[in-house]
């Protein structure tokens, strides 16, 4: 095949900056990596390079683990490989679940009680403390709900 343009999609918005040169590769060990890909780009007429985020992007990402699976050689021909959807779930349903409970309260209950009232419950440590304190500082309680 000779490709001569080629529109590429990555998931890092870092990668795909310091290819297209818009920013510095401050990492010395990342340099020769940045230099093979712009020597592979110059063998293009035209290369554009677009970042997809990972998340709400199911296709992208098994792109992206799929291509790590792969060891590529200079001068080795690849091969396409096509890409479909099963007809039928790759798992199957659990048909039943489980539910551990250690207490009558839930996880959150030290956080939420220290918000509401700035008091620990009796016989809990100093560094249980400080953790807890420094855990509610990421939370807040609206309308007696505990929100993050």
């Amino acid at each position: 095949f000779q490709v001569k343009r080629e529109h590429a999609f990555g998931n890092s918005q870092l990668i795909i900056n310091q290819v297209n040169g818009e920013w510095q590769v401050k990492d010395e060990k990342l340099v020769p990596y940045q230099e093979i890909a712009i020597y592979l780009i110059r063998q293009f007429e035209k290369v554009q390079l677009a970042h997809i985020k990972r998340e709400g992007n199911p296709i992208a990402d098994g792109l992206v683990s799929l291509g790590s699976t792969f060891t590529f050689r200079t001068n080795e021909a690849i091969c396409s490989f096509k890409i479909g959807r099963l007809e039928h779930s790759a798992f199957e349903t659990m048909t039943h679940v489980y539910h551990i409970q250690e207490g009558n309260t839930p996880w959150y209950h030290d956080i939420k009680r220290y918000i509401e009232s700035g008091e620990f419950p009796i016989g809990m440590s100093k560094n249980e403390q400080k953790a807890i304190q420094h855990m509610s500082a990421r939370y807040f309680i609206l309308a007696g709900v505990l929100y993050r």
